[in-house]
């Protein structure tokens, strides 16, 4: 199957001839051999703003101990029964902060000393803007940034041609065939959360940091997105990271594809990364995955790589072909025949069937990369199910939430209150209980959202229908909302986890919920064959 229809992608978002390509300065890191070609990849781009992560020169003892001095607490003993902590300790910031200069021989804070707190306790870090990007049929986010985009020259030769690529001086640019990938049926964008926006912009600055030799103008403070524990940021701070545009641009990112000269084996192309970081192991799994429906991509590849990719090719397109009929087979056995009644959430099964396969072949050697891509595969089972539902129940009314200084306990009770009402245990989960209204009303509205406010938004509609299929996941296991809750920490875990997995990371754990989740929720039997 071949993509070269003129206008592909979502109908309100459409890839197609005329779609702007972006040219962010691709480079190889090694020198090709055979030859190259230049491709142009879809991808829809966010606007986003976020704060940038500021590095804190004082530590938590010693910022305390600042502040104490200021209003005029300079003796050790006295500064340590106001910060409960032991004399010794206090002792010892007295005396780092006397050696940094901050505090004189007295205990007083100097003018320096002042400044560094001053400077140090500031509310209002510095807020970066520019453009995220997403995969179309995935949603996956790409783990780069751009505050600006730069356009490549291209021109139209007839009416019907895709665009071809000038590159080369300004004053004689040398035309470049370029190969256009069209996306196939893509989902709806989803809106990246801020999790992921930070998660994201983390992983750009740390490849960043990798790369300083090939951007020497790079500032120190331009890196402080390498050093964030995302997972231990404030929700006051991730509150700060927003959306410019409620709706993507779509662009194509331009590449190529080359063949290291120094390389002796098939599969050794490569696929430069579209931001000018060198090579992209994300844009090959993706190209490898494409390839297996896109003759012409295969071709171009094979072309580039020269005839002995052929059998590679051949093997590894057999390979993955085995793949993906096993994964089908194994969701049917789980799930019995009548799964494929749903058919957007049977290919989203066997996705993830196939990410379990990878990992399950990998054994202790899988790569953090394939354990995220797990997860992420499994929660979007979910999350399409509940989506599917809160398109198929009735309307409630969106003051069932409260806004303003109280609403955080006011709606966490509502949520316990559903819980609770559709047979789940309560207390909820801190994560879980203490999503915010106006994320939980976005889901009510428009079916929007990742897996917690999704969640809760059923939850608040099946309070009030004895018959809502929910109901069935509380009444055959009441602790289902805290393995959800797992679940949807996972991603995170997974993606800033060494290789190996934490208990609670179990994929198989994790699979097996999502059969439960489905089988469950759509009253499908389990098949007795696949538990044994």
């Amino acid at each position: 199957m071949s993509f070269d229809n003129g206008r592909s992608g979502h109908d309100r978002f459409p890839f197609g001839k005329r779609t702007p390509v972006l040219d962010f300065g691709p480079r190889s890191m090694a020198k090709p051999g055979r030859g190259y070609q230049w491709i142009a990849w879809p991808a829809w781009a966010w606007r986003v703003v976020a704060p940038l992560p500021r590095h804190r020169s004082l530590n938590v003892f010693q910022r305390a101990v600042m502040k104490l001095a200021v209003a005029g607490k300079r003796r050790a003993d006295e500064l340590a029964g106001l910060l409960e902590l032991d004399r010794e300790l206090v002792a010892l910031v007295i005396t780092e902060l006397q050696g940094r200069g901050a505090l004189d021989e007295h205990g007083a804070p100097t003018g320096a000393g002042k400044a560094i707190l001053e400077k140090d306790s500031d509310e209002e870090p510095e807020l970066v803007s520019g453009h995220l990007f997403q995969d179309p049929e995935s949603l996956d986010l790409w783990p780069r940034f751009a505050e600006r985009v730069s356009f490549a020259e291209v021109e139209f030769r007839d009416g019907d041609a895709f665009p071809t690529l000038l590159r080369g001086s300004k004053g004689g640019p040398k035309p470049r065939r370029l190969y256009t990938v069209l996306p196939g049926n893509v989902p709806e964008p989803a809106l990246p959360r801020p999790e992921q926006i930070v998660e994201a912009l983390q992983s750009h600055f740390h490849t960043l940091r990798r790369s300083r030799r090939a951007s020497p103008d790079l500032e120190d403070e331009e890196l402080s997105w390498a050093d964030a524990d995302v997972a231990k940021l404030a929700d006051q701070y991730l509150d700060r990271v927003d959306l410019v545009d409620d709706e993507p641009t779509p662009y194509f990112l331009l590449s190529f594809v080359y063949f290291p000269a120094n390389e002796a084996d098939a599969a050794g192309w490569r696929v430069c990364d579209p931001f000018g970081l060198g090579d992209s192991m994300v844009l090959r799994r993706r190209m490898e995955a494409r390839m297996r429906e896109d003759d012409r991509l295969r071709e171009l590849v094979s072309q580039v790589v020269g005839e002995e990719v052929d059998a590679a090719q051949g093997t590894w397109r057999a390979m993955l072909d085995r793949l993906e009929e096993w994964a089908r087979e194994t969701v049917r056995l789980e799930l019995t025949s009548n799964i494929e009644t749903h058919q957007d959430l049977f290919k989203r099964l066997v996705r993830m069937e196939r990410k379990w396969q990878e990992l399950a072949h990998s054994g202790d050697a899988a790569s953090r990369e394939s354990v995220a891509e797990f997860f992420v595969s499994a929660q979007l089972v979910i999350e399409h199910l509940l989506h599917t539902w809160l398109a198929d129940q009735p309307r409630i009314e969106e003051d069932v939430l409260a806004k303003g200084g109280r609403a955080r306990d006011y709606n966490r009770a509502r949520f316990e209150s559903a819980a609770e009402d559709c047979g789940f245990t309560t207390p909820l989960p801190e994560s879980l209980g203490h999503v915010r209204g106006g994320k939980v009303l976005n889901a009510l509205k428009g079916g929007m959202g990742s897996l917690r406010p999704l969640l809760l938004a059923v939850l608040l509609k099946a309070q009030h229908a004895p018959e809502h299929p929910v109901r069935r996941w509380g009444k055959a296991v009441p602790g289902f909302l805290e393995r959800l809750d797992d679940l949807a920490q996972l991603r995170d875990r997974a993606a800033h986890a060494a290789k190996g997995h934490h208990e609670k990371e179990d994929p198989q754990m994790y699979r097996e919920l999502v059969y439960d989740a489905v089988s469950l929720g759509l009253d499908l039997p389990r098949s007795a064959s696949a538990r044994t």
